[in-house]
């Protein structure tokens, strides 16, 4: 079970890169002291076509904007240029699963240019396919060491990204803390990360004070308040779990039906009444969630902080 569960992480991170590394994504990097900072955004929410003129900054409750950084694919002499398209041709690859052509397509970029970046990106995400973690860690981690400015912000991203699913969360949080430290302003997503990381380390505290950050930039989220929920019950700040809790079955699932009036979301305040000693509202929420689910919530007995 946890080997199938490892392999479907995979595959979801891999239809995460794969939007990363589409052609003409646009590229982010933090202005130097004395600019406006820039927003990094991920996972291809702000790719442009082609690559021209890059796509504006998502909105993240400030009126900030990003530097977007174009590669000047112009620059490049003809060999270069050669291994670029060639790496462009492998995420057109990965993004149909066709690992096996993606790497046979990166390595000869790299025969034609040790220093093509960009192909060890693609290689990565062809690692990822082919359940390679290890190899694809060390493609992203080359070019983070590269420093190249175009390409190592969104390779540090991705190894986070990785290292999560991989439940390596000391790495990964190491990581993201790395983008801040060079003055990225984080996404929702990356918020959501190392949320996820903490809580898996058992840091509630430092989870719900991410989840807060994510909320505040995608307040809507259904996702997002159930996982505050969650980390608010583990901390034993039953309250607020409740109003979590509650906020997830009021909103019905707005963020794409994600837990509005699933049986999780009416277990999980049952929790927390049973813990704040309201045992009337608890067996309320048990009997919705029955109602939600019969056939896998028959039972719906007390699940309490930490059980799975």
């Amino acid at each position: 079970m946890k080997l199938k569960q490892s392999r479907q992480n995979l595959l979801l991170l891999t239809v995460a890169v794969s939007f990363f590394l589409l052609p003409g994504a646009a590229l982010c990097q933090p202005q130097k002291q004395g600019a406006e900072r820039a927003s990094l955004q991920f996972a291809g929410k702000a790719a442009s076509k082609g690559n021209s003129a890059a796509a504006s900054a998502e909105r993240q409750g400030s009126e900030k904007r990003a530097k977007k950084l174009v590669f000047p694919v112009a620059s490049l002499s003809p060999v270069q240029r050669d291994a670029y398209n060639m790496a462009l041709k492998a995420d057109r690859c990965n993004s149909i699963m066709e690992s096996e052509e993606a790497l046979a397509l990166c390595n000869q970029a790299l025969k034609l240019d040790p220093h093509c970046w960009k192909a060890y990106l693609a290689r990565g995400q062809a690692q990822i396919n082919s359940n390679r973690p290890d190899q694809a860690l060390s493609d992203f981690s080359r070019v983070i060491d590269s420093k190249d400015q175009y390409f190592m912000y969104g390779a540090r991203r991705l190894r986070a990204d990785l290292y999560c699913v991989l439940k390596r969360f000391a790495e990964a949080i190491k990581d993201i803390d790395a983008l801040e430290a060079e003055g990225a302003t984080l996404s929702d997503g990356m918020h959501e990360t190392r949320a996820g990381c903490y809580s898996g380390l058992g840091k509630h505290a430092q989870a719900i004070a991410d989840y807060t950050a994510a909320i505040a930039l995608r307040p809507n989220t259904t996702r997002l308040r159930f996982k505050r929920a969650e980390s608010y019950l583990h901390a034993g700040q039953y309250e607020k779990a409740v109003a979590d809790y509650t906020r997830v079955i009021e909103v019905d699932g707005k963020d794409g039906n994600f837990m509005g009036g699933s049986p999780e979301a009416y277990l999980g305040r049952a929790s927390a009444y049973d813990l704040l000693g309201r045992k009337d509202l608890a067996n309320k929420d048990r009997a919705a969630a029955r109602n939600a689910d019969q056939q896998n919530y028959a039972d719906a007995p007390f699940r309490s902080p930490g059980r799975k």
